[in-house]
């Protein structure tokens, strides 16, 4: 347990420190830049479901923190460790913008890419970048306890994708609540 919440307060203090002074969008951000089929009128607040600790399975060490919206705000961080060395790591930032949902993906830290939201369901969300090289698709999925992260995309003109599963670690947070 101890472990766990180690994890989980470094976490949290990587986004904080790392994502505060890049929150900011451009007046002029529009989704169809991204996608054709853009998810209008839509929250943040609407993910509030893949909220909490994820923990992954397999022969390396794989956790996920996922905040609980705020402010038209959800912050998320991911880490993937084999021995005693960080393989890969991502700053996740779901934001509300103008007209729609935007998650913007800073993998090992680089300049955040956006996907637009483009299909929401109660524990479902698709996002897309049409102009990304790859992925141009990102799926998040909850499954009973189990957290589905899914990219898809064409790389040379033949279809690929990868997938990954966590754990649900401890109760979802109650993001209804004020300051969970």
């Amino acid at each position: 347990m101890l472990r766990l919440t180690t994890i989980f307060l470094v976490g949290v203090a990587a986004v904080i420190n790392v994502l505060t002074g890049a929150i900011a969008v451009d007046d002029d951000f529009e989704l169809t830049d991204y996608t054709q089929s853009p998810l209008r009128g839509v929250s943040v607040d609407q993910l509030a479901w893949q909220a909490g600790l994820w923990i992954g399975e397999g022969p390396s060490l794989t956790w996920q923190y996922i905040s609980c919206p705020r402010g038209g705000l959800q912050l998320g961080i991911q880490q993937d460790i084999t021995g005693n060395r960080t393989r890969f790591f991502e700053f996740q930032r779901y934001q509300d913008v103008a007209d729609g949902v935007v998650y913007f993906a800073q993998p090992f830290g680089h300049d955040p890419t956006p996907f637009v939201l483009i299909e929401s369901a109660s524990r479902r969300a698709v996002f897309e970048n049409t102009g990304h090289d790859y992925p141009q698709r990102i799926i998040a999925e909850v499954e009973g306890a189990t957290l589905i992260g899914r990219i898809e995309g064409t790389v040379d003109g033949e279809s690929h994708y990868s997938e990954w599963r966590w754990q649900r670690s401890g109760p979802p947070p109650d993001c209804a609540k004020t300051g969970a």
